[in-house]
């Protein structure tokens, strides 16, 4: 502790509305977790029929900052639209979405520009040759990318807890 500020205090998501995409599985859901245990509200999407969706809704129930699981077809613009604009003005904010990068994530940012604005945090892989922060330059978001490391499975969760903070990090920024 420095004076009155505390590292944890940063760190404080409450009121936050956080939108995390395809993310009922993986680092996805380390990042929707720590997210809503720092008091977040996460929107959680996950595609219809998702095997994952039932223990991502355990994962995540009884946290600090609520979750709501909203099943989305993948790569869907209007559906992801609809979306933005649902939890915007249920909320009347949307502070960030988090995805994976992928070659359709132009479409997805692109609603979110329209809608809300915002900070978009990009997982990335570091091996990888594309740069989606310069192919979305021109939108009016706040581009935040974080590297996901490629790692062992015997040690997935520990690779997920440092993404995850990473994002929490930066949503709070």
């Amino acid at each position: 502790m420095i004076g009155n500020w505390c590292a944890d205090d940063r760190l404080d998501l409450a009121g936050r509305v956080v939108v995390v995409a395809d993310g009922s599985h993986g680092v996805a859901l380390a990042v929707a977790a720590a997210l809503c245990d720092r008091g977040a509200h996460v929107v959680v999407t996950c595609p219809p029929n998702d095997v994952d969706a039932d223990r991502a809704r355990l994962v995540l129930t009884g946290r600090p900052g609520p979750a709501t699981l909203v099943e989305l077809p993948p790569h869907d613009a209007d559906a992801w639209r609809e979306l933005l604009e649902g939890v915007h003005e249920r909320h009347d904010r949307l502070d960030a979405c988090v995805h994976r990068a992928h070659p359709r994530l132009r479409e997805a940012a692109e609603g979110q520009a329209k809608v809300a604005g915002g900070r978009l945090v990009l997982l990335t892989r570091p091996d990888s040759d594309d740069d989606p922060v310069d192919a979305l330059a021109d939108l009016d978001l706040l581009l935040d990318p974080v590297p996901v490391p490629a790692h062992d499975p015997d040690d997935a969760r520990a690779a997920h807890d440092l993404v995850a903070e990473a994002v929490a990090l930066r949503c709070a920024g």
